[in-house]
C-alpha cells in the first residue's frame, strides 16, 4: 500500500462487514471477498466456491493476477447476484472496457466501483457499456505510460460516461505509473512531457457530480491551483479533499473557505527528510488552516500525523491532537 492510499485508507468509512474464512468454506454468512494476487490454482476453484455465496456476497475485489481473464471473469460473475463493490485493478488481460461491458451483463444496481484504465483498450464509449445510475463510489486508477494526452484523455472521459446518470459521492483518480506525481493541469494549460490529466476530466466531474459529490480524491498527481478552486467552490456538499498540497497555506486557506461543509483534507504529498517521509504542511501551515476555517474543517491528515480539532462549548478555542 503506498503512502496516498495508507492516507485514504485512515480517512475512509467503515469498510462493509466481512467474514475471515478457510478457501472453499461455504458458510453462508460471507459478503466480502478480496483477492491480492491469486495464484492460478486459487483462480481454478474460484467459480465453484462462487456457487455457494451468490446469495450473500456484495463485496468482490481481485487485484494484481496475471491470469485472470475477460471470459473466466465473466464466469465468476454470472454466478453473484448480489455484487453492490466490485474492484478488478492492475490485472494484465483485463481492460477497463471489459469490466464495464461484464458489468452491464450482471450488476448494473452497482453501487462501488474500482477498475484500471487499459492503454489498449477502445478509446471511445462503447454502447455495450452500462448507465450505472445506482453508482456512487468510482476509483480509476490510471497506468499514465504509454497513451499520448488526446487518447488518454478521451479514454477516461469514455469511462466517466457510464456515470452520467448517477450521482456519484466520491471519486478517486489514482496515477499508477510512476512514483513521481503527474500534474493536473489548471485551466488553459499544456500538457507537460506527456503525463498530465487534462483539466477537461476534473471540469466533467465537477460539473456532473457537483451536486452530490463528498469525496474528491487525486492520488499522485499534482493540482493546479485553479481546479482546486473549481472543486471547493461548486462541490457544496463536499466533505473530504485529498489531493498533492502544492499550494501556499495562505492560498490554500482562502480555497477551503469556499468548500462550506468540508471536514477532512488529506495531504498525499511527501519529502524525504532525516526522519523518513513528511509532509509539506509546518504545525504552522495546520493552525492556518484550522483557524481561518473554523466553522466545518475538523481533520487534517498527513503522512506523519492525523491532526483534529474540537471546539470548547465555552470557547472558539482550538485543541490539537495526534
Amino acid at each position: 500500500m503506498s503512502e496516498a492510499e495508507r492516507l485514504l485508507h485512515i480517512a475512509s468509512l467503515p469498510s462493509p462487514t466481512s467474514s475471515t474464512v478457510p478457501l472453499g468454506h461455504s458458510g453462508p454468512e460471507l459478503k466480502q471477498l478480496s483477492l491480492d494476487s491469486p495464484t492460478r490454482s486459487v483462480l481454478s476453484i474460484l467459480p465453484t466456491w462462487v456457487k455457494s455465496l451468490k446469495d450473500s456476497l456484495q463485496c468482490l475485489s481481485i487485484s494484481s493476477s496475471v491470469d485472470l481473464t475477460p471470459s473466466f471473469l465473466d464466469s465468476i460473475l454470472s454466478q453473484l447476484s448480489n455484487i453492490k463493490s466490485l474492484s478488478i485493478q492492475n490485472c494484465t488481460f483485463i481492460s477497463h472496457a471489459d469490466i464495464l461491458r461484464l458489468t452491464k451483463h450482471h450488476f448494473t444496481t452497482l453501487e462501488s466501483l474500482t477498475l484500471t484504465v487499459h492503454r489498449n483498450a477502445n478509446e471511445n464509449t462503447d454502447l455495450s457499456w452500462p448507465k450505472l445510475v445506482s453508482l456512487k463510489h468510482l476509483t480509476i486508477n490510471i497506468p499514465r505510460a504509454g497513451m499520448t494526452t488526446s487518447k488518454f484523455e478521451s479514454t477516461v472521459r469514455a469511462v466517466l460516461s457510464v456515470t452520467s446518470h448517477s450521482a456519484l459521492e466520491s471519486i478517486t483518480f489514482r496515477n499508477t505509473s510512476s512514483k513521481k506525481p503527474s500534474i493536473v493541469l489548471g485551466s488553459g494549460g499544456e500538457a507537460s512531457s506527456g503525463r498530465a490529466l487534462g483539466p477537461s476530466v476534473i471540469e466533467w466531474v465537477v460539473r456532473a457530480h457537483k451536486s452530490s459529490l463528498k469525496k474528491f480524491n487525486i492520488i499522485n498527481f499534482k493540482m493546479g491551483q485553479d481546479l482546486v478552486d473549481q472543486i471547493c467552490k461548486e462541490c457544496k456538499e463536499l466533505r473530504q479533499l485529498a489531493l498533492n498540497l502544492d499550494i501556499s497555506s495562505h492560498q490554500l486557506s482562502t480555497i477551503l473557505s469556499r468548500a462550506p461543509k468540508l471536514a477532512t483534507l488529506i495531504d498525499t504529498q511527501t519529502t524525504s527528510g532525516h526522519g523518513g517521509e513528511n509532509s509539506n504542511l509546518t504545525v504552522h501551515d495546520v493552525t492556518r488552516l484550522f483557524v481561518e476555517n473554523a466553522t466545518t474543517l475538523t481533520t487534517i491528515i498527513t503522512s506523519a500525523r492525523t491532526w483534529t480539532v474540537s471546539m470548547s462549548s465555552y470557547s472558539a478555542a482550538k485543541r490539537f491532537t495526534d
